[in-house]
C-alpha cells in the first residue's frame, strides 16, 4: 500500500537454504481493495494463502506441479514498517487497522 501497489502476490514455493528463493509451485495475484486497511489486507491474504497451500499440496500429490524457477530480481519484498514509515503511511490517508 505504501508504494501504491494495486495487487499483491502470493507465492507457494519449495523451501531451500535461502529465504523465499525455492522453486515456485504456485503463484497468484490478488487485487488490493482501495479502502482496505493494511491489517485487513494481511488477514485476507493469509486466508487466501492457506487455500492456495491446499491447492499446491493437491498439485504435488497428483503430480501436476510444473516448478518454475524463482528469480528474486523479478519479485519484491517489503519488511515491516518503522515508526517513520507508519507516520508517512497515515499521512497518505491509509489505515493500519
Amino acid at each position: 500500500l505504501y508504494h501504491g501497489e494495486k495487487t499483491v502476490g502470493i507465492t507457494i514455493h519449495k523451501i531451500n537454504s535461502k529465504i523465499d528463493e525455492g522453486e515456485i509451485i504456485l503463484q497468484r495475484q490478488v487485487q488490493i481493495n482501495p479502502s482496505e486497511s493494511l491489517d485487513a489486507l494481511i488477514k485476507r491474504t493469509k486466508r487466501l494463502g492457506a487455500h492456495y497451500m491446499v491447492e499446491a499440496i493437491k498439485m504435488i500429490r497428483n503430480g501436476m506441479v510444473r516448478y518454475k524457477q524463482n528469480r528474486p530480481e523479478e519479485g519484491s519484498y517489503f519488511s515491516f514498517p518503522k515508526r517513520e514509515d507508519v507516520r508517512k503511511f497515515r499521512g497518505m490517508g491509509y489505515k493500519l487497522l
